[in-house]
């Protein structure tokens, strides 16, 4: 028998209000496929949506009730976020702390902003900037995957992430040359093509902003692959890994 080991880590905080919901029922679709396509497999999931620093956070440990899992999905809100930047490193501590255990593990991160630091915020907005700024947190994080065997895929909704998967990359890689990390520009199917970030306010005593960018998740639609596409095919290798590891 085929035994993962599948967290979800997402970004919950108020921007992604546009998005969420279909990623959430696009979850439980593909898992109740998956539950049906490969019913002699065991997988366990868990659930970690980070918010900011303002917020709490939304934590599932490891199940294979399925129906939990998507019990706990259902009850997830975005809310939250003070700024653009989010708690990104606290979600990866989160990340550590679940209770891995199958050999086979994957962690999928769904998110429209990076985390807070100057090596990790791409210029967009930070209340935070001084956090890791020799890098330290994000590299142990990164080593503390590759150490675990974890397959970490970034699942891209805008451009204001690509700063921090390039740093992330960075720390992941220089672990082992075995070790990649799988960055794939989703479209999450909002019928107008768009995520719009919902208003934030600027460092303390400035304005807040007038408006905020749109991004536009068909700049490079050639590219791209749907949430369904993206999830099923990281479960379905991570199932024929597992396989064949217990062959071998």
């Amino acid at each position: 028998m085929s035994k993962v080991d599948c967290a979800i880590i997402m970004d919950c905080t108020g921007s992604m209000s546009s998005c969420i919901n279909i990623c959430k029922e696009k979850t439980k679709s593909i898992i109740d496929d998956v539950r049906q396509n490969y019913n002699d497999a065991s997988i366990r999931y868990a659930f970690v949506g980070y918010r900011d620093f303002d917020s709490i956070n939304s934590v599932l440990d490891f199940t294979e009730d399925v129906d939990v899992f998507k019990n706990h999905l259902s009850g997830v809100r975005a809310m939250g976020g003070a700024d653009t930047c989010e708690d990104v490193l606290g979600g990866l501590e989160l990340v550590k702390n679940i209770s891995w255990k199958n050999t086979t593990r994957l962690l999928m991160h769904f998110a429209d902003a990076p985390g807070h630091g100057k090596l990790y915020s791409n210029g967009e907005i930070d209340n935070h900037s001084e956090i890791d700024a020799d890098g330290n947190i994000g590299k142990g994080y990164m080593e503390w995957l590759v150490q675990n065997n974890i397959k970490y895929t970034f699942c891209k909704i805008n451009n204001s992430t690509d700063g921090m998967v390039s740093k992330f990359s960075e720390y992941y890689d220089a672990v082992s040359s075995d070790f990649k990390i799988t960055s794939i520009e989703v479209d999450v199917g909002i019928s107008n093509g768009t995520v719009k970030r919902r208003m934030r306010k600027t460092n303390p005593g400035s304005k807040p902003l007038v408006g905020c960018p749109t991004k536009n998740l068909h700049s490079v639609a050639h590219t791209q692959q749907s949430y369904s596409q993206v999830m099923s095919a990281q479960i379905q290798q991570a199932i024929f890994e597992s396989s064949q590891r217990k062959s071998g």
